[in-house]
């Protein structure tokens, strides 16, 4: 049976699809209505032709300035998106990838192992069927995921994989370098020994968000 995996564009998602690539996969975007959704879907374009693997799009007008639910750069959570995801692929597959590494589990409530169980549970009852919801990544840092990639296709394609995906939520064309995504970016870019000073507005590692982490280390 097929696996369906919600691409966002951002490097989990990306990881899940482009390591599953040679299984029988339905893979699928959702534009929210959110204001960066536009980098998302450019994301996800250039990787799918890239990679060779279809998609397909769905127009959700789940956020809406006229509800008042809008998100921005500071507040960008979607509240039980991953859910919503799940359900969605549950439409097409028995099982559903949720594209998420250890770095966001136990933090994230919709992306931890608690999360997975649960949406299975009730997804199985609901539907009547056999429904598994999980990550690849439950054991696996981001940098993990960088040399998985690499092993299958190489540094120079997992390279351009890592520069083309986008997890920023500032509607600017370049990562902002203030927000968590792209400080946790930036770390796999230094790993991969890869250029920072063009792909961020800001120095992720100078950023608010960095200095807690570095203070918190220290």
């Amino acid at each position: 049976s097929k696996i369906s995996i919600p691409l966002s564009g951002g490097w989990d998602s990306a990881c899940a699809v482009v390591l599953h690539s040679n299984d029988n996969i339905f893979v699928f975007t959702v534009d929210y209505g959110h204001p960066y959704s536009y980098k998302e879907l450019d994301a996800v374009k250039k990787i799918c032709k890239k990679f060779g693997i279809k998609y397909k799009k769905f127009n959700i007008d789940l956020l809406r300035y006229d509800l008042d639910n809008m998100i921005d750069s500071e507040n960008y959570t979607i509240p039980a998106r991953n859910l919503f995801l799940a359900w969605l692929g549950s439409n097409f597959s028995n099982k559903i990838i949720i594209g998420s590494s250890l770095s966001d589990n136990p933090r994230t409530p919709d992306k931890s192992l608690r999360f997975y169980q649960l949406a299975s549970a009730t997804l199985s009852y609901s539907i009547d069927k056999d429904i598994t919801v999980y990550t690849p990544f439950e054991d696996k840092t981001k940098m993990d995921m960088y040399y998985l990639v690499k092993e299958k296709y190489g540094k120079e394609k997992t390279d351009w994989l890592l520069l083309n995906t986008v997890s920023c939520h500032n509607p600017t064309t370049l990562h902002c370098g203030e927000c968590l995504p792209c400080v946790k970016k930036w770390f796999v870019m230094k790993e991969a020994n890869l250029h920072t000073k063009n792909h961020f507005i800001k120095d992720p590692i100078q950023s608010k968000i960095a200095m807690d982490m570095i203070g918190k280390l220290s």
